[in-house]
């Protein structure tokens, strides 16, 4: 059933009970307000016995930007079940019904954190690309920082804020926020959100997790390449023994990220599923139509795809006109994936040997990238 307003602290006790850490750090609101929105409550799905909540499931709403436009994500968040309820599959009906639940509300693609093992089953399938920089002492010393900034924590003015969320915007990655949203996000506890100033002008903002001192990760960032590295040299005050800044593939800020650092790798960062196929290439079109650019205008290319299990299939056509994209009813002549291998040919970073079957142009336009920063998943 989903939840409603009377069931708010039911599932909030519920979570701290099944996460303990979180509880005594400070407890679930504090730590993880962006999911425990008293307003948005109703995309909770819980099991109750009598007028207790022994089992919960969050579909977190999620606007995420992609190029100049947004798809409709549903985060999986405080995944629960008391422990005197376990091993009934509570869990198992819970996250079922999430998907129907998820499908019937719009949303084209879920993302969760969780134990790959556990929701894999479930068709979610660890995927994505993203870049991790480690930057130490040593490495940081290489470089000079950029002098003309004053680095100061978040004072919480309005102004502060209203700029921080436009840099956050018109840098174009992660979610789509209203100004609530992105007050909660940059006043999570167990964060502190730091700003570089340039005279009267704020240039550049990041959100760090100082929960371990010595591995400070920096959650989310937007802003300049000046700012960030003052924000960087002055985290380094802190002496931790690395600095951890996970970025999305694509970003401008990579090359100057990668100057502070002593390693980098690129890694997959989430589990994601796929609720809508043809939604979610409806949604990349533009990401797609700006890759096909690059190929040799040979003419029309076109690629039917099909979720095994499903019914019906997604013919995406490549032409001089652009993207194209609609479906239909059968298979047949498709390319048949299951739920995970479709996110991994999405998504990547795929199986080299998926790639040998499918037509060479398929290289050029998948995998498709977006990105939610660490600060604001679920």
């Amino acid at each position: 059933m989903r939840a409603d307003a009377r069931d708010y602290q039911a599932i909030i006790d519920l979570a701290e009970e099944c996460f303990p850490r979180d509880r005594e750090l400070g407890g679930m609101v504090p730590r993880w307000g962006h999911c425990f929105r008293k307003d948005s409550i109703q995309n909770s799905l819980i099991i109750k016995d009598g007028d207790e909540v022994v089992s919960h499931v969050g579909c977190i709403d999620q606007s995420v930007m992609v190029d100049s436009g947004t798809i409709r994500v549903s985060g999986i968040s405080s995944v629960s079940t008391k422990p005197s309820y376990r091993g009934r599959g509570l869990m198992t009906k819970l996250l079922k019904e999430s998907t129907r639940f998820m499908r019937d509300q719009g949303y084209v693609l879920s993302d969760l954190g969780g134990d790959r093992v556990r929701y894999r089953r479930f068709g979610w399938e660890r995927a994505g690309r993203n870049c991790q920089y480690i930057i130490t002492k040593r490495s940081l010393s290489a470089q000079n920082e950029h002098d003309g900034f004053q680095v100061e924590g978040l004072s919480g003015t309005r102004r502060e804020m209203s700029d921080t969320l436009a840099l956050h915007q018109g840098d174009g990655f992660g979610l789509v926020r209203d100004e609530p949203l992105h007050d909660i996000l940059l006043h999570r506890l167990g964060n502190v959100t730091l700003i570089a100033w340039r005279g009267d002008s704020i240039d550049a903002y990041a959100v760090a997790n100082i929960d371990d001192e010595k591995s400070i990760c920096i959650g989310e960032l937007a802003g300049g390449a000046g700012g960030i590295s003052g924000i960087v040299h002055h985290l380094s005050l802190r002496n931790p023994e690395t600095i951890i800044v996970p970025m999305p593939f694509q970003h401008p800020l990579n090359s100057s990220i990668r100057a502070l650092s002593s390693s980098w790798t690129i890694q997959t960062w989430r589990m994601l599923k796929i609720l809508d196929l043809k939604g979610i290439l409806e949604g990349f079109s533009g990401q797609i139509e700006s890759r096909i650019s690059r190929l040799d205008p040979i003419g029309e290319r076109s690629i039917r795809l099909c979720i095994k299990g499903e019914e019906t299939y997604v013919e995406l056509d490549l032409g001089p006109d652009g993207v194209n994209v609609e479906g239909g009813k059968g298979c047949k002549d498709a390319v048949v994936l299951s739920e995970q291998d479709m996110v991994l040919l999405l998504f990547g970073p795929c199986n080299p040997g998926l790639y040998s079957s499918l037509p060479p142009f398929v290289e050029t336009i998948f995998p498709l990238d977006f990105y939610l920063w660490k600060n604001e998943t679920v």
